[in-house]
């Protein structure tokens, strides 16, 4: 059964894909919608994730899946998001790479202290940098199909 569709998909193949994504963006905007009227009783506050935080942030991560579903399934645009799948294989890896390791300090020394120049967007390029090393590491993992699963 298609989740948000009621509808039978066989083969893999949605009956109805351009459907599948109106229902996927009414449900995003129902969702932040609603979490827009519950802040006047239980503000949005990411720091602590108030129930109408995660209604808001769910609102937004259907609207991406809407999109994505409709560019990648419907359209068959598959070329730009290819370091989404990259990134989906081991993001176990990558979370751990991001939390453990900082690499802008190799940044840093990459880019000869490029961010001096440009001191409102040091951290900006420290960032870029520091998860451009992350995605490379998972390129690498991924084309030797080293695949981390718990």
């Amino acid at each position: 059964m298609g989740c948000l569709t009621g509808k039978v998909i066989k083969d893999g193949k949605d009956k109805d894909p351009n459907g599948t994504t109106v229902k996927l963006i009414i449900a995003g905007v129902v969702c932040i919608a609603v979490s827009l009227l519950w802040q006047f009783q239980q503000p949005i506050i990411k720091k602590i994730w108030t129930g109408s935080m995660t209604l808001f942030s769910g609102g937004i991560c259907i609207l991406l899946m809407a999109i994505f579903y409709y560019a990648i399934d419907v359209k068959q645009i598959k070329m730009p998001f290819r370091w989404l799948k990259v990134y989906g294989m081991n993001s176990i890896v990558a979370y751990g790479l991001a939390e453990v390791i900082d690499f802008r300090s190799l940044v840093h020394s990459l880019t000869f202290g490029l961010e001096k120049h440009y001191e409102e967007y040091a951290h900006l390029i420290l960032t870029i940098g520091n998860y451009s090393i992350v995605l490379l590491i998972l390129i690498f993992l991924y084309k030797r199909g080293i695949f981390v699963k718990i």
